[in-house]
């Protein structure tokens, strides 16, 4: 069937559905059984077989083999089958480490889901996207994500963006006509399809389709695998690039100085192949992506969903954070608490979006049966101007609005004073409405009634000036105190024509003309939209943090001003910016300096009111493109935030609150609407850039050490210090277990600390370089000088010296690294149990080769006695105490 050829009764008949009451609960049930759910099913994934296959696809590995090979016919077998079997263990635990991502990236799925508003037994009620099926009556509104594909019924300026099903960027407007012939599904101008979203304007459906047949499920298959791209990616591309072309070059000068002074051939290939593989990091991309992946994980158990992994690492160099003010800031759970109705003034009680409440005429309670006429008009207007549905979940235990939330706080006033909604609609036939805009502020419609017609508007209170309706000096003395008190606030204008509207030609032009002319200004609500319970605290903590905070909203100055001083963005004296003065500023920022930390400087303002989305994108756009190169995060909810979500380094919005358009856009969703969990979020990503760094400095400082050893011995023109299956070994300690142990490392205290955002910018510092050649150095000297004392003695055991050495090193580097600044012994072993874990097993398979018969021929190793260990451990003790003075030295400036 071509629904998009047929009429609006033989769709609904099809279906045996209604427009007014939809689908029955016993139809339900069947259509569910008929068609399943409306999700497209996982991709089949990769094979284990697969993944542990794919562990060895790498120019690398193939080298290692083809040593392996040559090795093997040089007469050396039992090294070439070491190799082998280290390059077996590496495959086995990288396919370990896969598996890990991919359950963890599958746990990270479950944490969202969308929701849509539909018409079942005669009700409205919300339900997730997945129990939709075929012949729900769906209703959308601006914002909304379609979830499936649908035969449009009913529309308002109903106009949809299919950008991402047809690469245009124009908006397609929907009508209800039945087409002729074939069309094309781009032309399909009475259906809607899954994936595209509602720009702005209201519809209502039927759905035809869902899950895999509908025309987005046709096309794609859906990747059930997390492919994140790493937030360094050019800067660690270089790295590689830089450390691949040296040691190649080191290795082949190593092999020609080798052949040179007589070494054994075959003996010096395995050793440098081994060696070449071990410097360069195949291993760490895998290594920060289980970081990424875990941080991930960690902060969706605290209510926060990242989307991409890279944001994880942006959200702990975030320096600058722009705020939305209503659902940001506030709990965007609006009240109309004060309504002015021609020259009296009344008063609403309740809490939220809480149904109980009661609107009060110098304290007497009042009803719409008996309030006085301009009362009953403005409730009639809000209701009749009304698409919003508020329900609660009690899952979430809080109201969720589908739609606007003025619309809501407005449908609740109205349902306080006891309107009966239906009542209302049945007396009043809508000729044409002008849904709400961004730009204009204002939302209207055209009604027939009693054999005439009435024209009604809200809008703020700046347009309707505007307009030419100018409050009078009472209502102009309450609005007052109105602003002050931070309250939002919505006019009424309303007109009557006693003969009918002549057509709808030219509609909008006629209808502007009309009321300017018929209409009148008939009072106002007033809204309070509370900061969100802990809102202040949070604000210091991100303060605190040493993030520069900056508001901006569509609300008039002093609104926004008096929110932005109570919740302590700025303090008396803090400057409000109007959105149409503040074009000059935004450019501005790029040219001038920074603070120290890197943020926006004080001078400028930080607040900015009567914003438009395009104002919010600038300003962004303004911070990214500064001299500080701010990081910059955009907390928003509607789809005026849109804009800026899309463009910032981090754009955050909430999950209840965020209309579906914000939550595509956004980078990173706060479950629950929890913003106070938004410093732990920071906190957890400045985690994870310090665990990117403390992961590549254990990586760059045991590999680097190895080097030294081995170039230590050219250099002193002595046997080589290190064998093939000896640095293989190191390598499966390094690699294998202590580096991916340090990547699940949990947070150390200090994350929020003002002045972190001074000394951690970027992830391969000169702190950083520095580091690794000394530590390096270190380790090479300690690890050589075991090997010096006994290589002329006794050249196996000086090899299991300088191996054994290198090891113990390579697990005090890795408690040493646990912090980059605290004191080992001020951790908590138990605070990583992987890593506990870790640095039990490494003494036991150590034990294992030097003790048995198979370890020593294996690994050409020899048992040591007690009277060895001692210089061993105490080469261990010696590292520890250096890197334990250097962290004190630190500490000891920082805090001078």
């Amino acid at each position: 069937m071509l629904y998009y050829q047929e009429t609006i009764e033989s769709v609904l008949d099809f279906f045996g559905t209604d427009v007014d009451s939809g689908l029955y609960s016993d139809q339900v049930k069947v259509y569910k059984k008929k068609y399943g759910s409306n999700v497209i099913k996982k991709a089949v994934g990769k094979s284990l077989f697969y993944v542990f296959i794919s562990q060895f696809h790498d120019p690398l590995v193939y080298l290692l083999l083809g040593s392996a090979v040559i090795i093997f016919f040089a007469g050396s077998q039992f090294d070439a089958f070491i190799i082998s079997g280290i390059l077996l263990l590496n495959g086995i635990f990288g396919t370990f480490q896969e598996g890990r991502i991919a359950l963890l990236a599958d746990q990270l799925k479950e944490y969202t889901k969308g929701s849509s508003l539909v018409i079942r037994d005669g009700k409205k009620i919300v339900i997730s996207d997945a129990d939709l099926v075929p012949g729900d009556i769906i209703l959308f509104q601006e914002g909304d994500k379609i979830p499936a594909d649908a035969r449009v019924i009913e529309v308002t300026d109903f106009c949809v963006n299919e950008s991402m099903l047809t690469g245009e960027t124009e908006v397609v407007k929907k009508e209800t006509d039945a087409l002729e012939g074939t069309v094309d599904v781009l032309d399909q101008k009475n259906m809607v399809f899954s994936g595209s979203f509602v720009e702005y304007g209201y519809g209502k459906a039927i759905i035809t389709a869902i899950g895999k047949k509908t025309y987005w499920g046709a096309l794609h298959s859906m990747i059930e695998s997390i492919e994140p791209e790493m937030p360094f990616k050019e800067d660690l591309t270089h790295l590689l690039k830089v450390i691949l072309v040296s040691i190649t070059g080191l290795c082949f000068f190593l092999l020609v100085v080798g052949i040179l002074t007589g070494r054994p051939f075959a003996e010096l290939l395995a050793a440098l192949t081994a060696l070449f593989i071990c410097v360069v990091p195949q291993g760490l991309p895998m290594i920060m992506t289980l970081a990424f992946v875990s941080g991930a994980y960690r902060m969706a158990k605290k209510n926060v969903l990242v989307k991409k992994l890279q944001v994880v690492e942006a959200l702990g160099r975030m320096n600058t954070l722009i705020l939305d003010k209503t659902g940001t800031v506030t709990c965007n759970q609006l009240m109309v608490s004060h309504i002015i109705a021609g020259e009296n003034e009344y008063s609403v009680t309740g809490s939220g979006y809480e149904p109980e409440g009661d609107v009060l005429l110098h304290e007497t309670k009042i009803t719409f049966k008996d309030a006085l006429e301009p009362l009953k008009i403005m409730t009639t207007a809000t209701v009749l101007l009304n698409h919003a549905q508020v329900t609660f979940s009690e899952k979430q235990d809080l109201y969720q609005v589908k739609g606007n939330s003025t619309e809501a706080a407005l449908l609740r006033a109205a349902q306080k004073l006891g309107m009966d909604e239906f009542e209302i609609r049945q007396q009043y036939t809508l000729l044409h409405e002008f849904p709400f805009s961004s730009f204009h502020q204002q939302h209207s419609g055209l009604y027939t009634h009693n054999n005439g017609t009435e024209l009604f508007l809200i809008g703020s209170p700046e347009s309707l000036e505007k307009d030419g309706f100018i409050p009078t000096e009472t209502q102009k003395k309450l609005l007052e105190t109105y602003f002050d008190k931070g309250l939002r606030v919505i006019g009424v204008v309303h007109a009557r024509l006693e003969k009918p509207f002549p057509g709808m030609t030219e509609a909008g032009e006629k209808f502007v003309i009309t009321l300017k002319i018929a209409g009148s200004l008939i009072g106002y609500y007033g809204m309070n939209d509370t900061p969100r319970a802990g809102a202040k605290e949070t604000i210091q903590q991100l303060q605190d943090a040493g993030i520069t905070l900056i508001m901006a909203t569509g609300d008039n100055i002093k609104t926004a001003r008096h929110i932005a001083q109570e919740v302590g963005i700025i303090d008396q004296q803090g400057i409000v910016v109007e959105g149409k003065d503040a074009k000059h500023l935004f450019k501005d920022i790029g040219k001038h300096a920074c603070d120290t930390d890197g943020g926006i400087l004080e001078s400028f303002p930080r607040v900015y009111a009567r914003v438009s989305p395009q104002d919010k994108f600038d300003l962004v756009l303004s911070c990214m493109l500064s001299k500080c190169g701010a990081t910059t995060g955009m907390v928003g909810d509607g789809v005026n935030d849109v804009l800026a979500l899309g463009i910032a380094h981090v754009g955050i919005t909430l999950a209840a609150s965020g209309t579906e358009l914000a939550k595509r856009k956004a980078r990173v969703i706060l479950l629950k609407d929890a913003f106070n969990s938004l410093p732990a979020a920071v906190a957890q990503g400045r985690h994870i850039f310090m665990t990117l760094k403390r992961v590549t400095l254990y990586f760059f400082t045991t590999n680097f050490s190895e080097i030294m050893v081995l170039v230590g011995a050219f250099v002193f023109k002595m046997p080589l210090p290190l064998l093939a299956p000896h640095i293989l070994w190191l390598n499966l300690v390094t690699d294998g277990f202590l580096d991916s142990a340090l990547a699940l490392e949990e947070e150390e205290p200090g994350m929020l600390n003002k002045n972190w955002l001074k000394t951690h910018k970027k992830l391969i510092s000169t702190d950083l370089i520095m580091r690794v050649i000394y530590q390096s150095g270190v380790v090479a000297i300690l690890s050589f000088g075991c090997f010096f004392m006994y290589a002329y003695k006794d050249l196996a055991l000086a090899r299991t010296l300088c191996m054994v050495t290198l090891t113990v090193c390579q697990w005090v580097m890795a408690l040493n690294c646990r912090s980059l600044h605290h004191s080992v012994f001020s951790l908590k072993l138990t605070g990583n149990k992987w890593m506990l874990t870790v640095l039990c097993i490494i003494p036991v398979l150590l034990c294992s080769i030097l003790y048995s018969s198979w370890g020593q021929r294996i690994f050409k190793v020899v048992p040591l006695g007690w009277n060895y260990w001692k210089f061993i451990l105490t080469a261990g003790v010696v590292l520890l105490c250096i890197e334990e003075v250097r962290k004190w030295i630190v500490i000891y400036k920082e805090n001078k």
